[in-house]
């Protein structure tokens, strides 16, 4: 096999490429400024493990294990953030300042897969594709690094889980790339290089977030539109055979059915059935390739809570064209691979990368940074085939280049502005989305939060912004949570009816947001930060409980509010106890009544609590809960805790 020519000199796309993150740079440095955002707070601002930390009271396996944001707990991602706690404090500039540096590595890594596809392509044999390498690699990781709807992957703190997932997955495939080439080329390490590469995908960028589980994948989509599972010689490469099966079958058929087993039996959660949500996603995705291929600021924004569901093939109309549009796409790119097999590989890359979350997996249906690496498909799509079509001058291919980045650049530069001023980011997102609950939350949250007083017009307004998120549909616990807290942190009584609208909502089903209210609301409480009626609030909390008598954490919220406020110390143990029954391989649950029986001095029932906890560590480590458990015991019944199964001999 000839080896074909790379005579382009490096030095000047390496130049290029300088600028381009140079251009990006700039561009975001505006947004570095904002604050903290929704799922910042209870991820890293209100984690207890990352407090502890920062006042040097911190243990670093809890930091590793005590997140439940993922079935990986996501450790990778949590040392990221614990190291700069530990460094710099909760200081979001700075974050959002390693975020973009993230981002940016992840460009360079973008431009050298995508450089060495292009001139895998070139080499494999029976191709008829000669467009060039290094400037297809340059426009479509330029056009990445600045597309509008990738910003929430950078600027939005607690997605550096994501920007991680992407740096390890496009690390794996660089390395699978290599790997392939060296196969081509007849060189060993071949293979070794391809096993590498895919393992550091799952076992790296899998545990900063589970996105990274899809590298396998993507390696697959590589054969199957780059090398056609080739060696040198054109025949077929049967060394790749156990690495698929080892890294995609075997664990793609457990997962899917462990998922599918989560999801198949009644409603697969936030309120949506399974159908709903995979019609639902159907329309999505386009509207994630329009805002991917015609950026315009109008349909982006922080929330998209207020998307309509479809309930039916023809319920909206747009679902049943939009679920065979896919498929038609996805039929049409696989013909197109011979004449254009990276614009191809493009358009599968896409919809492959939305297989977790944009199925039936019971997550949010819309966020704009599940694109962050799925993006990287319709760029390829978009300038490969550019690159291929035949127009009667290159000018005409350049402009339109040029163009469509100029653009990119100008709406990420406002988005950035915009998100580095919260007040002017909680506006402008409550006017993209008048219909979103969150959005009309965060708007009077914001506003409550710069206000100084309740003369304050921002205070009004802000109250008059949380009136409305409560009226929508969906609002849930959030708009009468911030309202409670505000009225009794500002001196002035709580209106009986954000009690009331309390007590109405957590009789149905309850998001982990809402349960993040009702959390606040009695710690609040207990701290006496806030001075609101406890009868009252307990009213709210029995409520909930009564209507989800099942619910562990309803039954663990319960019982810290009947022992802290209620002094209904045999209520509370009932109650914790309980909550063990529901819950019996959860840690969290038995560390708290452990605590509980400790300080009510049950010494027998707190040593079994403990030893059961220590059980549970071997599989859920709550090393530091153990400790302190263990240290707590020896100070209140005055002797070290023995293990009460040991045999004495």
């Amino acid at each position: 096999m000839t080896k074909p020519s790379l005579s382009t000199p490096l030095w000047k796309w390496a130049i290029l490429l300088f600028l381009a993150l140079l251009l990006s740079a700039l561009v975001y440095l505006p947004g570095l400024g904002g604050g903290f955002l929704f799922d910042d707070y209870p991820n890293i601002v209100d984690h207890q493990p990352f407090r502890d930390l920062y006042h040097g009271k911190g243990d670093w396996w809890e930091v590793l294990a005590g997140m439940d944001s993922g079935p990986t707990k996501r450790p990778v991602s949590m040392l990221s953030f614990g190291i700069q706690i530990a460094l710099t404090g909760f200081d979001p500039w700075a974050m959002k300042a390693v975020n973009l540096a993230i981002h940016l590595l992840n460009g360079i890594l973008l431009f050298l897969l995508v450089q060495r596809l292009a001139f895998s392509v070139r080499a494999t044999a029976g191709t008829q594709w000669q467009g060039g390498s290094h400037g297809l690699a340059a426009l479509v990781s330029l056009a990445w690094l600045l597309a509008p709807v990738n910003l929430s992957g950078v600027l939005y703190v607690v997605q550096r889980m994501e920007s991680l997932a992407a740096l390890f997955t496009l690390a794996g495939l660089l390395l699978y790339v290599a790997g392939r080439q060296r196969i081509l080329q007849g060189k060993e390490g071949g293979v070794q290089l391809c096993w590498a590469g895919l393992l550091i995908g799952i076992l790296v960028g899998g545990f900063a977030k589970e996105s990274a589980f899809l590298t396998p994948l993507y390696a697959f989509l590589l054969e199957v539109f780059v090398f056609r599972f080739r060696n040198g010689r054109g025949q077929l490469d049967r060394s790749l055979v156990p690495l698929f099966m080892a890294l995609l079958v075997l664990p793609g058929l457990l997962g899917g059915t462990w998922i599918l087993g989560k999801v198949l039996f009644g409603d697969s959660g936030r309120g949506i059935g399974i159908g709903e949500r995979v019609l639902t996603e159907g329309r999505v995705l386009w509207n994630y390739i329009g805002w991917i291929l015609v950026p315009r600021l109008e349909p982006l924004g922080f929330y998209h809570d207020d998307y309509p569901v479809s309930h039916g093939w023809i319920e909206p109309w747009t679902t049943l064209p939009s679920v065979l549009g896919i498929l038609v796409v996805l039929v049409a790119a696989y013909r197109l691979r011979r004449h254009s097999p990276l614009a191809a590989l493009g358009v599968w890359f896409f919809f492959s990368a939305h297989v977790l979350t944009s199925t039936v997996i019971p997550l949010e249906l819309v966020f704009e940074h599940r694109n962050y690496v799925a993006s990287i498909g319709l760029f390829l799509f978009l300038f490969g085939l550019l690159q291929d079509i035949r127009l009667p001058m290159k000018t005409v291919r350049l402009v339109f280049a040029v163009a469509f980045i100029a653009l990119s650049a100008f709406l990420t530069a406002v988005r950035a502005a915009t998100w580095g001023d919260p007040l002017l980011l909680a506006m402008t997102t409550a006017s993209q989305h008048p219909a979103s609950p969150r959005a009309n939350y965060e708007l009077g949250y914001t506003l409550l939060l710069f206000s100084r007083g309740v003369q304050d017009p921002r205070y009004q307004l802000g109250m008059q912004a949380l009136e409305h998120a409560d009226r929508l549909d969906g609002s849930g616990l959030l708009p009468a949570q911030a309202a409670v807290y505000f009225s009794s942190t500002n001196g002035i009584p709580v209106k009986d009816h954000w009690w009331q609208a309390l007590e109405e909502k957590v009789q149905g089903e309850l998001s982990q947001q809402d349960y993040n209210s009702l959390y606040a609301l009695i710690s609040c409480r207990i701290k006496e930060a806030c001075r609101y009626d406890a009868a009252r609030l307990g009213r709210v909390v029995k409520r909930a409980y009564e209507h989800h008598p099942r619910d562990p954490y309803l039954a663990t919220f319960y019982a810290n509010y009947a022992v802290n406020l209620a002094g209904d110390r045999p209520l509370g143990l009932r109650l914790m106890q309980k909550a063990v029954s529901l819950a019996p391989r959860n840690p969290d649950y038995w560390s708290n009544l452990a605590e509980l029986l400790i300080f009510l001095r049950h010494e027998k029932e707190a040593a079994y609590a403990i030893e059961r906890l220590s059980e549970l560590g071997r599989f859920h480590p709550p090393f530091q809960s153990f400790t302190r458990l263990r240290r707590f015991y020896a100070e209140v019944f005055g002797r070290p805790w023995r293990n009460p199964y040991r045999k004495v001999r």
